[in-house]
């Protein structure tokens, strides 16, 4: 499969994963729960986001 906008092949990644190296990438905080939680009703994942004045 490839991308429908620019044609690059489609990469399989785990999504937990890609969302704590963009949250890094972006200087942002990444707490990693275990154990059962509210967010399981909801497909396991969750965050606070934040506005920052740049």
């Amino acid at each position: 499969m490839t991308c429908t906008l620019c044609g690059i092949p489609l990469e399989e990644m785990d999504l937990g994963y890609a969302l704590m190296i963009r949250s890094k990438e972006l200087d942002g905080d990444v707490e990693v729960i275990h154990g059962k939680t509210d967010l399981d009703k909801r497909g396991s994942v969750g965050a606070f986001l934040r506005t920052t004045n740049r």
